[in-house]
This record gives C-alpha cells, sequence and structure tokens, in this order.
C-alpha cells in the first residue's frame, strides 16, 4: 500500500488511467460479497432481514453518529423481545487461547478508556493538523463493528470533507486495498503516505496505520 501511495504521489496522471476504474468496479463486486455473506450469516430469515433493512435507512435518512447508537440499541431491544434464538450448529469446544494476563487486559482496555476520552481534545481545530489527523485514524479504529468494509466510510467522512484527500485518490486506494492480502486497515498506510500539509512518507504511513489499529 506504501508503493501504491509512492506511484501515484510520483505519477498523479496515472490517477486517470483505465486500470483505476477496473480496480472501483473489482471493489463494488467485494463489498458486494461481503454484505451479502454477513447478511446470510446474521440476518438469514425474514424477521432479522428486515431488521437489518429498517436498521439502514434510519442510519441514512439520519446521518449523525446518535442514530447509529440508537440503531444498535433499538435492534437490540427488538432481537431481545421479539426474536427467537436461530438454531446453529453446534460451537467447537477448542477455546481461543489470548496469550495475556489479566491485568495486561485490563491495561490495554484503559488504555481505550483513555484514547477514547482523548479524541475531543485531539482533534479541536486548535491541535496540530498532524494530531488531528492522526485522532481521525483513532476515531476509526474505535468505532468499527461489523468488519474491515466499515472503515472505508468512517474515514471517507473524516479526511475528504476536510480536504486532507481527493475522492478520487481515496477511492484508489480503496481499490488497490482490495487488491492485496491481509485485512482492510492496510488501507491506512495508503491514505497516511500522503496526507495534505500533514502526515507524509513512509513515517506518516506506519503513524496513520498504528493508530487505526491502536
Amino acid at each position: 500500500m506504501v508503493l501504491a501511495a509512492g506511484l501515484l504521489s510520483a505519477q498523479p496522471a496515472w490517477l486517470a488511467g483505465g486500470w483505476v476504474d477496473g480496480l472501483l468496479v473489482a471493489a463494488v463486486a467485494v463489498v458486494a460479497q461481503a454484505v451479502l455473506s454477513l447478511q446470510q450469516k446474521l440476518a438469514s430469515d425474514r424477521e432479522r432481514a428486515s431488521l437489518m433493512a429498517l436498521s439502514a435507512v434510519l442510519v441514512l435518512l439520519v446521518p449523525h453518529a446518535w442514530a447509529q447508537l440508537l440503531a444498535l440499541l433499538l435492534g437490540g431491544i427488538v432481537g431481545l423481545l421479539a426474536l427467537t434464538t436461530p438454531d446453529h450448529e453446534p460451537l467447537q469446544s477448542n477455546r481461543l487461547v489470548v496469550p495475556l494476563s489479566r491485568s495486561a487486559g485490563m491495561g490495554f482496555l484503559g488504555l481505550l478508556l483513555l484514547l477514547l476520552l482523548a479524541l475531543p481534545w485531539l482533534s479541536d481545530a486548535d491541535r496540530p493538523l498532524v494530531m488531528q489527523q492522526l485522532s481521525a485514524f483513532l476515531r476509526t479504529g474505535s468505532l468499527v463493528f461489523g468488519g474491515g468494509h466499515v472503515v472505508m466510510p468512517l474515514l471517507e467522512h473524516s479526511l475528504v470533507p476536510q480536504g486532507w484527500i481527493g475522492l478520487d485518490q481515496f477511492l484508489v486506494g480503496y481499490g488497490a486495498a482490495q487488491a492485496v492480502p491481509g485485512p482492510m486497515f492496510s488501507f491506512a498506510a495508503f491514505l497516511g503516505f500522503d496526507l495534505q500539509d500533514g502526515l507524509h512518507g513512509l513515517a506518516g504511513a506506519l503513524m496513520a496505520l498504528t493508530a487505526l489499529f491502536l
């Protein structure tokens, strides 16, 4: 992803190439497949599919963070009161082993809470631009629920309207992220390489990637 960002930064005319359209078409197919896969796993019956569609309508019609929380809350209440537990195959008896002590886990939880509480201060307009940009990656990583593809709209909302990166370049990076193995979070390395007036180069890519994972 860093190599792709570096090549596009050195050859901006490549953004107008036909290969970019191919990446974007492929990205649409990948996202559609991911949505279908999630629907089959999590909303396989008519009742859950209807609840999913109503939640999507609420979030799309009311573009505010509290609407997303409201959709989660209402969905949980409806599911608890009106939906029956679906029959699933028995879970495997093998437990997931995490090589961390309880004290280390509590330390990471405390770090997460500290970062969440610090986000309004970090993203304030009076803070240095690099700090504001890193807070956008921190915020996105903290709010991702449902898979890596949720990263895209959250990052787009945080970076493109601010003028830190163009929409075309953003979409090219997203298409490139579909073409490489690994988690969608690698998209942050592409973005951090060449944000306007802030994060830049290999150091910017590493800082953006670290902030998103953190």
